[in-house]
């Protein structure tokens, strides 16, 4: 059950890949864009299955024009 977030997200999915007992993601494919639109990268299911990304570290880039855009300032 992997909802938090996209950090929470993509850190999920390396942790269900690395663990034998896991088969099972559940994904929010609605409108969540603290999952959709945080990151750059776009995460789909394809034929039941969820790619684990291979980029450094969890494998996800923060959007800069979602930072701004929800950016508070004083």
């Amino acid at each position: 059950h992997l909802w938090a977030g996209a950090p929470c997200f993509f850190a999920g999915l390396h942790v269900c890949a690395a663990s034998p007992s896991s088969f099972t993601v559940e994904y929010s494919l609605g409108a969540n864009p603290m999952i959709h639109d945080l990151v750059d990268e776009t995460v789909e299911a394809k034929d039941g299955m969820i790619a684990i990304p291979e980029k450094p570290g969890l494998g996800f880039t923060i959007s800069e024009r979602f930072l701004e855009a929800h950016a508070q300032r004083n």
